[in-house]
């Protein structure tokens, strides 16, 4: 026999399925403990792959995935640097991580990720 799994979500749509190894039919009705250990071993990969792959096809369907949009940063700015290195540092890192992309939001709930950089003398 040949075990099947089947992935449903919620609303009971099959998104996936995985077949298991071929085990001898009295051995699966039995539990053997040995046939057992050895689907698991051979299954548990296959539906891990199966669960990422589904997830994967979920978030790039999602037009408000980060798979579609550039992610936005809140970024709150820098504090401990010397001189006026609050003001410029944060005002170059702003530029940076723009150029890169990602977009830096003034409010916190637009925001996918939050950023405080603090810098700290070594010395103290």
């Amino acid at each position: 026999m040949t075990p099947t799994y089947t992935v449903v979500d919620p609303r009971g749509h099959v998104q996936g399925k995985e077949t298991g190894m071929v085990v001898p039919a009295r051995a699966w009705a039995n539990g053997d403990p040995a046939t057992l250990t050895g689907e698991a071993q051979d299954a548990g990969p296959k539906i891990a792959a199966l669960l990422s792959n589904i997830d994967a096809a979920l978030k790039e369907s999602d037009p408000n995935s980060l798979y579609n949009r550039p992610p936005r940063l809140d970024f709150s700015g820098v504090a401990g640097a010397p001189g006026d290195g609050d003001t410029s540092l944060a005002r170059e890192m702003r530029k940076d991580i723009s150029d890169l992309g990602i977009v830096v939001v003034d409010q916190k709930d637009d925001a996918d990720f939050l950023m405080r950089a603090q810098v700290q003398d070594p010395a103290h």
